[in-house]
């Protein structure tokens, strides 16, 4: 028996009216309840041809947004970014939060059906599977913090030259005892984090101790959590570089709660730039900004979708940004 509107309805948790108004193409519903309605009706054969023809009027005018986790503030921020630039182009930008390889792979088969292209995110999972989108089609543009990422066209904020800066900003301002925050050790950007560090350890001549680095998950509770472990097994640290803002903000809050303060008892760099995020206490970092990341993105998967070249990129691109660091309130001159 062939499915009626009433059973996807229920099915996809809307109402007839909204299952109506799917099949009608009428404007008002959102692209994330359209792309759940059309999808249903695909998979259960219903008025195929014409779900069909829906399906190629509507991607022509959304794109998924694919994040590890969008608590993340930065994951935020680029969000926001690439979805505002789509709007300049009368584009929406559906978000997808998956943690898993695997799931990422298949949302991003799933949205060759129903999206002009797609934004990712690397995350804990690294590049692991994206490989196999290296020479499809599908317009696909990679966000992430390493530089071998195979074909993907991608857009890439140095961790590298990142830490390596931060490192040094810290030796600058008499820091000589440094712990480091970085990734989880599979997550994209990790390797490299770590390389930086090392690297400014032996240019400055720092004692580089594996006992000083600390793997996260890249969360405000990690940060909370490392911190307490940081004071207790590294005697004399006065400096710390975190993978990014959320760990930072994690081990204020816990210093906080011990009556210290930042950058008084301890200092922190993030390695990535969150120009989103509005804190009361501006944290200093070392990075791309998060806004313009988004922004070049967005503007690198346009220009697939269309065909067009306004960023006068080659196929298979990649735009490695050059970090800098941005001064906030949380390190302490030492020299003084």
């Amino acid at each position: 028996m062939r499915a009626t509107i009433e059973q996807i309805a229920a099915y996809c948790g809307v109402s007839v009216a909204t299952v109506s108004r799917v099949i009608a193409n009428k404007d008002n519903v959102s692209a994330k309840t359209r792309d759940k309605v059309l999808k249903r009706m695909l998979e259960v054969d219903y008025a195929t041809d014409k779900v069909s023809k829906l399906i190629d009027q509507n991607r022509r005018n959304a794109i998924l947004f694919l994040a590890e986790n969008i608590d993340r503030s930065s994951n935020v921020t680029l969000f926001r970014s690439v979805s505002r630039t789509f709007e300049e182009f009368n584009y929406a930008t559906v978000l997808y939060e998956c943690n898993d390889a695997e799931k990422r792979n298949n949302a991003i088969e799933h949205a060759k059906a129903l999206y002009s292209g797609c934004v990712v995110i690397s995350g804990s999972s690294g590049n692991a599977g994206l490989g196999v989108f290296e020479n499809d089609k599908f317009p696909l543009v990679a966000i992430h913090w390493c530089n071998d990422f195979g074909k993907v066209n991608s857009v890439i904020d140095d961790l590298r030259r990142a830490s390596y800066l931060a490192v040094k900003h810290m030796v600058k301002n008499g820091h000589r005892n440094i712990a480091l925050v970085s990734s989880g050790e599979a997550a994209s950007g990790n390797i490299e984090i770590i390389d930086g560090y090392k690297q400014a350890c032996r240019e400055f001549g720092l004692d580089y101790d594996k006992n000083r680095i600390y793997h996260s998950d890249l969360s405000t509770h990690s940060g909370y959590d490392i911190i307490k472990r940081v004071i207790t097994e590294n005697e004399g640290i006065t400096g710390m570089v975190c993978a990014n803002q959320d760990i930072v903000r994690g081990a204020m809050f816990r210093l906080f709660e011990e009556h210290m303060s930042v950058p008084g008892d301890m200092s922190f760099i993030a390695l990535n730039v969150d120009d989103g995020k509005d804190d009361m206490i501006k944290i200093t970092s070392s990075g791309s900004s998060s806004k313009r990341i988004g922004e070049l993105a967005a503007r690198m998967l346009y220009d697939l979708i269309n065909g067009n070249s306004s960023l006068g990129l080659p196929c298979n691109a990649k735009i490695v940004l050059d970090p800098e660091v941005v001064p906030g309130c949380t390190v302490r001159n030492l020299n003084e």
